[in-house]
C-alpha cells in the first residue's frame, strides 16, 4: 500500500478501533488504518524499537501495543512508555525462543508462544506471568514446534504446529490433542463462528 514506511513486515494484528497494527523487520510500527492511512507510534518510542525486528503484534483492550521478538516481549502504552522482558528477565520471563505468535484472550490476558520454549498466559494490565507451560510432554507440548494459535469462542488458546492441533485443557492446566484433527502438521487454523474450525495444512484447507 501506499504510505507503508516499514519493510519486509513479519507482525500483522487487528487493531481496536479497525485497520492493522504493522511491524516491520526494520524496528518500525505503524497503524495502517481503515482509510488507508498510515499513522507511527510517536517518534521517541519509534527510536527506542529502530533495532527490533518484531515477529508478531496485538493491541490490547487499553489501546497498549505488545511485540513480539527474537529477544522477547516488548509492551507500548497509550502514553509512549516501554516495558520489555526477555527470557533472562529474573521476576517475568518469557518463553526461550523467538515469540512468534501473540492472541489477546476474552479477559484482557495474553497468550503468547516462544518457538520451542512453550507457550505462556500473561496479565496485559500489569504483564505478569498468570501461567506458563513449557515445551514438553508435561504440558502436552512435545516440541512446541508451534505454527499458529488462535482463541476459541469459549476463551481457551487452541495451537497448531508438527503434531496436529491441541486445546489448552484449564481445569488440567496442559494443552491436549485433538485427537479427532488428525496428527497430520497444521500451518494455521482458524474459528468461523462457535462451531466451525479451519486449517491449513500442506494439502490444503479443511474445515471441521
Amino acid at each position: 500500500a501506499d504510505g507503508l514506511h516499514g519493510a519486509m513486515y513479519r507482525a500483522v494484528g487487528r487493531a481496536r478501533d479497525g485497520g492493522a497494527w504493522l511491524g516491520g523487520m526494520n524496528g518500525l510500527v505503524e497503524l495502517l488504518g481503515v482509510d488507508g492511512a498510515t499513522r507511527p507510534l510517536d517518534a521517541d518510542a519509534q527510536a527506542r524499537l529502530q533495532d527490533t525486528r518484531s515477529s508478531s503484534i496485538v493491541e490490547d483492550e487499553a489501546g497498549r501495543i505488545w511485540l513480539g521478538h527474537r529477544r522477547g516481549l516488548i509492551r507500548v502504552g497509550s502514553d509512549g512508555a516501554i516495558d520489555e522482558w526477555g527470557s533472562e528477565d529474573p521476576t517475568a520471563p518469557v518463553p526461550s525462543g523467538q515469540i512468534n505468535l501473540i492472541s489477546l484472550a476474552p479477559e484482557n490476558t495474553l497468550w503468547l508462544v516462544g518457538a520451542g520454549g512453550g507457550v505462556q498466559q500473561r496479565d496485559a494490565s500489569t504483564g505478569n506471568i498468570l501461567q506458563s507451560i513449557e515445551a514438553g510432554d508435561a504440558g502436552g507440548l512435545g516440541a512446541a514446534d508451534i505454527d499458529g494459535m488462535v482463541i476459541a469462542p469459549t476463551g481457551e488458546p487452541w495451537v497448531a504446529g508438527q503434531d496436529g492441533v491441541s486445546r489448552f485443557d484449564v481445569a488440567e492446566g496442559r494443552f491436549q490433542s485433538v485427537q479427532a484433527l488428525g496428527g497430520e502438521r497444521v500451518h494455521a487454523l482458524a474459528f468461523d463462528g462457535p462451531n466451525l474450525l479451519w486449517l491449513q495444512r500442506l494439502s490444503g484447507l479443511e474445515q471441521y
